[in-house]
């Protein structure tokens, strides 16, 4: 497959070049996770020489080479962007990440960064841009038709519309160092109304993250979720591999008679999940206790727009399990409630859950002392993963520890090839 789309991208076929781009990056991720940082720089070096307008592989040189900057050939950002034609666009996208990529550790460099690009960018100054050069669309994810050799073939980087939409966010990272609260809002607000769906997500992120800064209590962070949820953009539907076969499917009745079998695929939950990480942290949820009425509210919306959330689910699940321990009715209740939240997000998710999101939910249940809930919801998950190891000792331990009965599951799992007495 990947020299089938190398040689479709030689012979010219844009089609393949984003699709190529994607396969060069994994590459190097791969070889940095498997074989370590050396040979994941050497061989981005080389793809940095097949494709030098890339910006998605530019950008990963410039992190490696902050962190490393030991390998010859790697570029840091200032390079990048002192290289960067004028006569292409993208330049507003690489400042950006430049700035961002300061902010998460060194202020001072950010402040001075924001300061030069400010002097440049800042006022009314105009963006190049270049009706002869062809543009394409980059975003934090994924690059669109990138340029195989040079600018003047193929543009690469943001089209005018997305430079601009860079611009705003850089201006409203500018006025929030210099303590502008008010004009750094009306700037991340013309970015988000302006950004393409390849920027959508990036600016999205900026524009929660700046209205935190302005009021950062719970309350207006659940109110800020909840306005995400009424744009269409921010529920972006997935297209599974394993339905591909519908496309053949030329019979209407027959087309609808699978849906109705297998279900529709569930509503992609990450990127209002990665906006609650802006938010709140890693947790999705405030650290503090809040009242239970603000959650629940908050919650029941979002999982009826998301009803397959587990991610969400989880955190709520932990969250309750935390701050809800007493014995009274509305700690019951709470705890209840959270269980159910979660059982219901994890057996209406299509494709199923993975058997780690199981075996965790498996443990929040047990911290929420649903004893029946869990039983249940082992038995379930051992139907799911019939092979799983991890989840039918999970089950044995719930069961021996609530002093059930385990000679059933022992022999359930055996006809499964498991053995249940030996340890993990």
């Amino acid at each position: 497959m990947a020299l089938d789309i190398s040689e479709s991208v030689k012979n010219g076929d844009p089609s393949y070049l984003t699709l190529s781009q994607f396969l060069t990056v994994n590459h190097v991720s791969c070889l940095a996770a498997l074989e370590g940082f050396k040979s994941s720089a050497n061989m981005l070096v080389k793809y940095m020489e097949e494709y030098p307008m890339c910006p998605q592989i530019l950008l990963f040189s410039a992190r490696l080479d902050r962190k490393h900057a030991t390998c010859s050939g790697l570029k840091g950002f200032a390079e990048l962007i002192s290289e960067w034609p004028k006569e292409v666009q993208g330049i507003q996208y690489l400042w950006n990440q430049y700035i961002e990529n300061a902010l998460a550790d060194n202020i001072e460099l950010a402040e001075k960064l924001l300061t030069c690009w400010y002097g440049k960018y800042g006022e009314d100054h105009c963006i190049q841009s270049s009706v002869s050069v062809g543009t394409v669309e980059v975003s934090i994810e994924t690059s669109e038709d990138p340029s195989l050799a040079s600018a003047e073939e193929v543009g690469s980087g943001p089209s005018t519309s997305e430079d601009e939409v860079y611009r705003s966010l850089n201006l409203s990272l500018y006025k929030i160092v210099k303590n502008n609260l008010k004009e750094a809002l009306v700037a991340v607000d013309n970015a988000l109304k302006s950004a393409s769906e390849e920027c959508y997500e990036h600016c999205l992120r900026e524009h929660a993250a700046i209205h935190m800064l302005e009021k950062s209590s719970a309350a207006n962070g659940f109110s800020l979720i909840i306005s995400y949820l009424a744009d269409h953009r921010n529920l972006p539907t997935r297209e599974l591999l394993s339905r591909r076969f519908c496309k053949n499917v030329k019979k209407t009745s027959l087309k609808q008679l699978i849906d109705d079998t297998i279900g529709p695929p569930s509503a992609d939950s990450s990127m209002i999940n990665s906006v609650l990480e802006v938010c709140f942290g890693p947790t999705l949820l405030p650290e503090k206790n809040v009242e239970v009425k603000y959650l629940v509210d908050f919650v029941e919306t979002v999982m009826e727009v998301l009803p397959a959330n587990y991610r969400l689910a989880l955190a709520v699940g932990r969250f309750v399990a935390k701050h809800y321990t007493g014995a009274n009715s509305t700690s019951m209740g709470t705890r209840f409630w959270a269980g159910s939240v979660l059982v219901n997000a994890i057996f209406r998710a299509v494709p199923v859950a993975p058997e780690s999101v199981w075996l965790e939910a498996a443990d929040v249940l047990e911290k929420l002392h649903a004893a029946e809930t869990v039983k249940r919801f082992h038995q379930q998950a051992t139907s799911v993963y019939p092979f799983s190891f991890k989840l039918w000792h999970a089950y044995f331990n719930s069961c021996k520890a609530s002093g059930s009965n385990t000679e059933s599951i022992m022999e359930s799992a055996r006809q499964r090839g498991i053995e249940l007495n030996v340890t993990p």
